[in-house]
């Protein structure tokens, strides 16, 4: 079979039909762009041709320059050189893969190969698509990516008249040539290429058909249907009737009278092409199920074992190589423009489509299963050596090529020795996440619903084995999945679903099982998770080969100690079947009890139903201590902290005894420093020194008073302080170094431990403080009526008639207030009332409220927008920056005066008395009625008002601006003496924040209970005394906090705890 390519008539001199001679016209040529190139080491000149589809390559330059010429060869089946009219062709018939330099790059590409051509090279759009290349005639320079060289100078150099090779068709995978379309090592692309070729039916564009299975539809036929079927879109008929035509050439569907329509799906994929799948979802319920499925994912990765060397095969329209029995297409009819059509094949779309799949490749595949797995449409064939793997290669390839199969060439991988299979990377050690699944997850947009917050759980746990305690990460986020619950994404959800992230990003990597050694299962359970780590000795190193862990469920929180420990020996058994069924193993537990829980007497029914459960599998359980089950501790435990993880991944390589930090090996090893040296000479100068003498076992130890301490370095002391403090719960300072002076000393031991204490995370954010920061304080100045307006709620009064709650407005000038009874708190309420204050007393320039949501939010900032009104806030959890709260509480008072021997209930016929009150006393700032400051009109008083009072009141209120001035300067000058040591922060500082800590009955959290301060944060900017703070692993705001909710981080305290 013979394919066309088109040139320019011009451009193309003479030929005899199917000649193999083809020459240039020697003034054209010298009117293209050239440039000076090397050809597997040798000089050649190339010519730029952006109008030829395919490169070409002289053969009179190859027979010269680089002699034999086999070694270059890959046979076609032949490629047309034509005109565009075709009224001339040359036909080609060899292809050669060349390695050419352009200036300083190397790439190696096929090029077809001309007889008679007068220069040595045309570079074509194959390559200066792929590589970028373009042409700069301004400046006579050729760019390709990062390269840059000049064209040659001789001639002059023109654009518009290029050869136009315009190739329409190579028999390959999809138009692209065999050499190009394989992904592989070029050590071993010759035998691949090699092995396609006497294959080619694999790769080739002819439609074919699995052999040997044929898909059988099980329908209930009693109720026959016809569903309504959807129009075909405008945009897409012409498209469709195009597909619709190959399809029926192809042996795909055929024309037939059936009385079982389905609606048609047009479905864009990622190429811009159309792809017609059923909508069958009436044909599905009324079809038998089949319960074939694919082999486990875990299974299959384990299965592939320690192999060097992997090659991964995609099949081609996979589904569409399987063909439908005669009898059973009726039911996969469908219907387009009044024509009806069947499928002679499984189509998209059938809920038994995957069964169909999967059973024909069991019976082509699965006698090969020592070497070669399969999943759905995905292949993998995996060896130890090459010529195993050319072997295995050769096998399979013949064995699909004889069965029908069709590969996606550019979706399969040969000879690689790290291989993407099912969203895994695999290699020779182990496995670990995909790259660009890795990309994936770590742009995952936050989830805003339901739907989304499903989706991104559901990707977390197709890699949950990757992720050192995911029942604690995700705990939070999984309970918002629970019926009922709201979606409130607060900063607990926020923070889980960054750790999440975070742990897997952090590229763990596991071991592939060695099936010749014995395998360990250490397993823990917590008041909320258990959890569990298979692992083996390889190569002198305990490494992982699976994390497991999940979160207890409803009855499973009550069980006792060893009932949840049981419960993750029967979690992780279970779920590592496909490892330890039939092979003796040991499982480590850090509870005795576990120990003889197998042969009591006096188990529960639930003991003896998982006792049944264990009887099918061979194991030990072996009692280790706590600190040696350090792993499986961990990831039970909710809410690891970033030194945690770092922990489990030095841990999950090397789980080491700390045991052996108290060896009297390790203190003798301590004392081999340095700086022991002198103090050891001295001692046996004197025998003792300074208290210090040396024992009969060579250790320096101290004598004071009866005591007999060791003598450890400052860095030793650190480490095993370090190690109590946490295995004591967190004790004090001076409890840890008392504990240490039972039998250690160093100098400076009490700093040492201090520094320590006041480096560990878990310290840090849940022991209280003994001080508040401060730091200089600055008063709200104001010099004139409406340009700040305060508001705020004084809300969850008891109901008085409708309403619950008062909205306080309060100008700060001159300290007029308004009140307004409502019955909800929300912006819409808010809104009315702001109108209403504007039409009463006027249109302030700037408005400050707390962060109350009912202000804090877009449509509350859009109104004030609209009216041309500023919005600020007061600092977070710190009401005294609003002077609203102020007001609030005079107004309690006058509340609290009023109700004297009435129902509370009656505030609200007295809201208008209080404001009443407060706007007609003088104000001890201003010394005047803030009505008469606001407004410049006397409340009625029983004394008559003597004077000019619109000519008096513009002199006072020139009097009051300097008198608020001068009372304001005084009290922050006496507030700020108060302060005997001011703090300040600097931006990127980090700081822990004091928590607002609430109880939750239904979720068993106790406020008592909670660590008091959260962080750390970075300091984003600062505000006076209040200063905005953002979250460590991105741009979110945490919000605005007064300085005295703030304390300063040790970046260092991350270490320990």
């Amino acid at each position: 079979m013979i394919q066309n390519v088109y040139m320019h008539p011009k451009e193309f001199i003479e030929l005899e039909e199917h000649s193999t001679d083809f020459n240039y016209d020697e003034q054209i040529v010298t009117q293209l762009p050239r440039i000076k190139i090397q050809v597997e080491g040798k000089p050649a000149i190339a010519l730029i041709d952006t109008g030829a589809e395919v490169s070409l390559m002289a053969e009179k330059f190859i027979k010269e320059q680089l002699g034999r010429i086999e070694r270059y060869t890959v046979g076609i089946k032949g490629v047309n050189l034509a005109s565009a009219n075709q009224a001339k062709f040359a036909c080609v018939k060899r292809k050669f893969i060349l390695g050419i330099t352009v200036g300083n790059r190397k790439i190696e590409r096929s090029f077809l190969v001309l007889n008679g051509m007068s220069i040595d090279c045309i570079i074509g759009m194959d390559i200066l698509s792929e590589y970028k290349g373009v042409v700069d005639l301004e400046k006579g320079i050729f760019k390709m990516e990062d390269v840059e060289i000049k064209l040659m100078e001789e001639g002059p150099i023109i654009s518009n008249r290029i050869l136009n090779c315009q190739l329409h068709k190579i028999e390959s995978e999809r138009g692209k040539e065999i050499s190009t379309a394989v992904h592989c090592h070029m050590d071993y692309k010759n035998a691949v290429i090699q092995l396609l070729e006497e294959n080619k039916e694999l790769i080739n564009e002819e439609v074919r058909m699995a052999t040997g299975y044929q898909h059988r539809l099980q329908v209930d036929e009693t109720r026959m249907y016809k569903t309504q079927t959807y129009s075909v879109p405008y945009h897409y008929r012409q498209e469709v009737k195009q597909v619709i035509k190959k399809m029926l050439s192809e042996g795909i569907i055929e024309r037939a009278s059936t009385n079982v329509i389905n609606p048609l799906v047009v479905v864009k994929k990622k190429d811009g092409t159309i792809r017609l799948c059923l909508d069958a979802r009436e044909l599905n319920k009324r079809t038998e199920p089949q319960f074939e499925s694919p082999q486990r994912i875990e299974s299959l990765i384990g299965r592939i074992g320690r192999n060097k060397l992997y090659t991964k095969l995609d099949l081609k329209n996979s589904f569409w190589l399987i063909p439908l029995e005669a009898g059973s297409r009726k039911f996969t009819g469908f219907s387009v423009d009044g024509s009806t059509y069947q499928f002679k094949v499984v189509p998209f779309g059938l809920a038994s489509s995957c069964a169909a799949l999967v059973r024909a490749m069991q019976e082509i595949l699965d006698k090969y299963d020592s070497f070669c797995l399969h999943y759905v449409d995905d292949i993998i064939i995996f060896s130890n050596t090459v010529e195993q793997h050319k072997k295995h290669l050769e096998i399979i390839l013949r064995t699909l090529n004889e069965n029908g199969m069709k590969l996606h060439l550019d979706k399969c991988e040969f000879f690689a020795r790290n291989v993407k299979f099912l969203g895994f990377e695999i290699n020779q050690r182990g496995s670990t996440v995909e790259r660009s699944r890795l990309e994936e997850i770590g742009n995952f947009p936050r989830p805003n619903n339901l739907k989304k917050l499903r989706g991104f759980l559901g990707l977390m746990n197709y890699y949950r084995k990757f992720i050192p305690e995911f029942s604690g990460l995700s705990l939070s986020l999984v309970q918002l999945l629970r019926k009922g619950e709201r979606f409130v994404w607060d900063d607990e959800k926020e923070a889980a679903f960054v750790n999440l992230k975070k742990a897997l990003l952090n590229g763990i990597e596991l071991f592939h099982p060695d099936w010749t050694k014995d395998f360990v299962l250490r397993t823990d359970a917590s008041d909320q998770a258990v959890a569990g780590v298979l692992s083996q000795i390889q190569e002198g190193e305990d490494v992982p080969i699976c994390f497991l862990s999940r979160v207890l469920r409803g009855p499973e929180v009550r069980y006792s100690i060893a009932e949840k420990e049981m419960l993750a020996i029967i979690y992780c058994i279970t779920k590592l079947k496909f490892y330890l069924i039939g092979k003796k193993f040991t499982i480590e537990t850090d509870h005795r009890a576990l120990t003889h829980l197998m042969s009591t007497k006096f188990a529960n029914n639930r003991i003896y139903r998982w006792s049944l459960i264990l009887q099918e599998f061979t194991f030990e359980i072996k009692y280790i201590t706590g600190k040696d089950n350090v792993v499986a501790d961990i990831l039970s435990r909710k809410g690891l902290e970033k030194r945690d993880l770092k922990t489990v991944e030095i841990l999950v390589n090397r789980m080491k005894n700390t045991e052996e930090m108290f060896t009297v090996d390790r203190i003798r090893e301590d004392q081999s420093s340095e700086e022991f040296i002198n103090l050891r000479r001295k001692i046996n100068e004197k025998e003792t020194y300074k208290g210090c003498c040396i024992d009969r076992t060579g250790v320096i130890i101290k004598k004071i008073g009866e005591q007999e301490l060791y003598v450890v370095t400052n860095e030793f002391y650190n480490e095993m302080s370090s190690y109590f403090h946490i295995a004591y719960g967190h004790a004090g300072v001076r409890k840890i170094w008392l504990l240490m002076r039972e039998n250690f000393y160093s100098k400076r031991d009490l700093t040492v431990v201090k520094e320590m204490v006041n480096k560990c995370h878990l310290c840090c954010l849940g022991k209280y403080k003994n001080f508040v920061n401060y730091n200089e304080i600055k008063s709200i100045r104001t010099r004139e009526p409406l340009e700040i307006v305060a508001i705020d709620y004084l809300s969850n009064l008891v109901k008085s008639g409708r309403d619950k709650h008062i909205l306080v407005m309060v100008d700060l000038f001159s300290r007029f207030t308004k009140l307004y009874a409502v019955s909800a708190c929300n912006t819409e309420k808010t809104v009315v009332l702001i109108d209403k204050f504007i039409q009463e007393v006027g249109k302030p320039k700037k408005i400050l409220a707390d962060n109350a949501t009912y202000f804090n939010n877009d449509r509350f900032r859009g109104y004030l927008g609209e009216r041309e009104i500023n919005l600020g806030f007061c600092s977070i959890r710190h009401p005294q920056g609003n002077p609203s709260e102020r007001f609030i509480q005079e107004v309690i008072k006058y509340l609290r005066m009023s109700l004297f021997n009435e129902p509370h209930k009656n505030w609200g016929r007295y809201v208008k008395q209080v404001e009443r009150f407060i706007n007609e006393t003088p104000s001890t700032v201003t010394e005047q009625p803030p009505v008469y400051v606001m407004f410049g009109v006397y409340p009625d008083r029983p004394w008559e008002f003597k004077g000019d009072e619109e000519e008096q009141f513009e002199n006072q209120l020139a009097k009051i601006r300097e008198k608020v001035r001068k009372k304001q300067d005084n009290w922050v000058r006496k507030q700020n003496e108060k302060v005997k040591k001011k703090v300040k922060f600097e931006i990127g500082d980090l700081v822990i924040l004091r928590k607002l800590r609430l109880a939750d009955g239904p979720k068993q959290i106790s406020a008592k209970l909670l660590l008091p301060y959260e962080g750390p944060y970075v300091i984003n900017r600062g505000f006076g005394d209040s200063y905005e703070l953002r979250f460590r692993e991105s741009d979110r705001i945490r919000g605005r906090f007064h300085v005295n909710m703030l304390y300063r981080y040790d970046e260092t305290s991350e270490e320990v705890g």
